[in-house]
C-alpha cells in the first residue's frame, strides 16, 4: 500500500523539508543558462543527488527508481540557474 505524497516547491537555495524523507521524484524549471541541482542530507551533509540540466528554458521531470532517495535529517537544495524545483516525497 502506498503512503501519502507531499509536494514541496522551492525557488531558492535552502531547506526543502525537514525530517526523515523519501524523495520519489523532482521537477525542475531551468533558466537560460546551464543549470544544476544538488540535494544534500542537511546543508552540510552528504550529497545524495547532483544533476546538470541543459539551458533550454524547459521543465524536466526526474523519477527516482525503486524506493527513492532517503534523507535522514532534512533535504537541502542548492539551485544553480534554476527558476524553481518541486520535490515529491512519499
Amino acid at each position: 500500500m502506498s503512503g501519502p505524497i507531499i509536494a514541496v516547491r522551492k525557488a531558492s537555495t535552502g531547506t526543502v523539508r525537514s525530517g526523515r524523507l523519501r524523495l520519489k521524484a523532482v521537477t525542475v524549471s531551468t533558466s537560460g543558462a546551464d543549470a544544476r541541482l544538488v540535494l544534500k542530507n542537511g546543508s552540510g551533509g552528504s550529497t545524495l543527488f547532483d544533476m546538470d540540466f541543459a539551458a533550454d528554458n524547459a521543465d524536466e521531470q526526474i523519477y527516482i527508481p525503486d524506493n527513492g532517495i532517503i534523507f535522514e535529517s532534512e533535504c537541502h537544495c542548492t539551485l544553480t540557474n534554476l527558476t524553481s524545483i518541486t520535490c515529491f516525497f512519499g
